[in-house]
């Protein structure tokens, strides 16, 4: 058996290359969901994020409660995107979220495109790492067929 490509005909170094790019991207988007809903939802509750909801009418209160489940769900999403990084769905979901965040927030507030580390910059950079994921996925080993 010719060592020099696998199984399927992919040569074992494209292999692991393409796994050193899915295992980056997907390591590199569950830090960002996490972090993101983890310090400016969860334990820090930032101003900003509750603007967003009072802009759209609730309370203070009310949008308290909603940016810590919001920040809830992005962990558990976060999560997710691990344990099912092997297929296309939480990448596709990611680009969309950060597409749609990014519109609303615009909306809501297009000053903040100029601020430094602004969610214009994240959400282009989580989107550009769903990408790099999805890319990455056809020829890659997986735990049901690895590869050398």
């Amino acid at each position: 058996m010719d060592r020099s490509v696998t199984d399927d005909g992919v040569p074992p170094e494209v292999s692991r290359k393409l796994e050193l790019a899915h295992t980056t991207a997907t390591l590199g988007l569950f830090a960002v969901w996490f972090y993101q809903g983890l310090v400016p939802k969860v334990l820090m509750v930032d101003q900003g994020e509750l603007d967003v909801w009072i802009h759209f009418g609730l309370s203070t209160q009310q949008a308290t409660v909603v940016t810590v489940v919001g920040g809830v769900l992005e962990m558990i999403f976060a999560i997710l995107l691990l344990v099912f990084r092997n297929r296309r769905w939480p990448f596709v979901i990611t680009i969309l979220a950060m597409a749609g965040l990014l519109a609303g927030v615009l909306r809501v507030d297009p000053a903040i495109a100029g601020a430094a580390y602004n969610p214009v910059g994240v959400n282009i950079a989580m989107i550009a790492l769903a990408i790099v994921a999805l890319v990455s996925m056809p020829d890659r080993p997986t735990t049901d067929h690895p590869r050398e």
